[in-house]
Parts: C-alpha cells; structure tokens; sequence
C-alpha cells in the first residue's frame, strides 16, 4: 500500500493576518474602479441618455427593461418606502454612490444628501455633475467605436442638497452623524467585510428608520 496523503492543514489568521488580507482586497477594488473605460460605462448607467445608450433594449420587457435606469430606481425605493412610512426627510446616506445618480433622485425628497464612494475619481465626477449639471462623457457603442454623449440630472433636482465624500463602506467617518434613510445599492458583494459594512449602516439609521439593499450576490470571493 502506498504511503497514506496527509490533508491540509487549514488555520485560522490572526486578527493582523486578516486585517492585512481585508486591506489587500480593498485597494484592488479600489483601483479596478479608477479607469476611464468603466467612468463612461458607470455614467451610461447612471444617466444615460437610455435612448442611446439602451437604444436596443427600450422594447425589452421583464428583468431587461427592469434593469433600465437602476440607480433612478433605487433612489425612487428610498423616496417611495419614505412616503409610505412616514418617516423624517431631514437626511439620507447613499453608501457606495458612485457617480451619485441615486443620490441626486433621493434629493427631490430629502433637504440633506450624503453620497460616499471608495473611488475618489467617481465622487469627483457625481462633484462635477452637481456644479454643473451636466457633464459630457464618450461612450462606447461598439469595438472602437464612440460617441460623444450628455450626462444630464434633472433641472428639477436641487443638486445643492447633495454632498459627495470620498469613504469606505466599512469604515464611516465618525463625524458623519446618523440618517433618517441609508441606501446600499449593489454594494455588500463589494466590499472586504459585508458584516461590517452592515453594523455601520446601522450605526448610521436612525430608529425607525428606512434602510434599502440590493445586491446581485456576485461575491468577489
């Protein structure tokens, strides 16, 4: 008989080991997010124009055209679930903002807007956005092919209500102070720690008050 395998050995890392490991995925997420091929992509997202953009999916129906306009549809959940509740519209947190189309929705409703972002380059651009009120981007049509497009908040929207910091999910300032709403859109699959991530936002959410998710469980691990 030949000579019997032994199994791997498994092992628990210690709190330094782990922390180390946390911190290595957070700058690798981190730095997949600072590039300008995935800006246009992020702002086509976020603003579209849908009509040229989406162009081939406005006749979808189902999960495609439920995918349409996300971000608009996010900030409509917190804003709908806030009307139905009857909760304060004093404050809202959009954790994870990017380029801040949820947050710029949330503020037809609410008088304060916090919009945080691990990427310095997406909370410079939702900054742009806000000053300007618009912002012209390339966006991809097909291989080489671009074209020159308008990212446009609605004129409706009073953008001075929202205010864009550059913060880790897992780590909210402390000065940040708390919200009547938090939204967290696509955001727990991101980030090296979900468990904490979630204790901040609670930490952040005032009692009784609304906390929208989603996510589409693409676990980086």
């Amino acid at each position: 008989m030949g000579a019997r395998q032994s199994r791997p050995t498994r092992f628990t890392p210690t709190r330094d080991e782990e922390i180390e490991r946390n911190n290595a995925k957070l700058a690798a997420t981190k730095q997949s997010y600072e590039t300008d091929a995935l800006m246009g992509q992020y702002l086509s997202l976020h603003f579209g124009p849908l009509e040229v953009a989406f162009a081939d999916y406005l006749d979808e129906i189902g999960i495609l055209s439920d995918g349409l306009d996300f971000p608009k549809k996010c900030g409509d959940l917190v804003t709908g679930w806030a009307a139905k509740t009857g909760i304060p519209i004093g404050r809202a947190l959009d954790v994870g903002c990017a380029v801040g189309r949820s947050s710029f929705e949330m503020a037809r409703v609410f008088q304060q807007v916090v919009g945080i972002d691990l990427s310095q380059t997406f909370i410079d651009m939702a900054n742009q956005v806000k000053a300007d009120g618009s912002v012209a981007y390339k966006l991809k049509v097909e291989g080489d092919i671009s074209a020159e497009v308008v990212a446009q908040i609605d004129p409706a929207i009073d953008a001075s209500r929202c205010t864009f910091l550059q913060g880790d999910a897992c780590a909210l300032p402390a000065d940040l102070g708390t919200f009547d709403a938090v939204l967290a859109a696509n955001l727990l699959c991101r980030v090296p720690d979900p468990a904490v991530c979630l204790q901040g936002i609670a930490d952040a959410l005032n009692p009784g008050g609304v906390l929208v998710l989603t996510s589409p469980f693409t676990w980086l691990e």
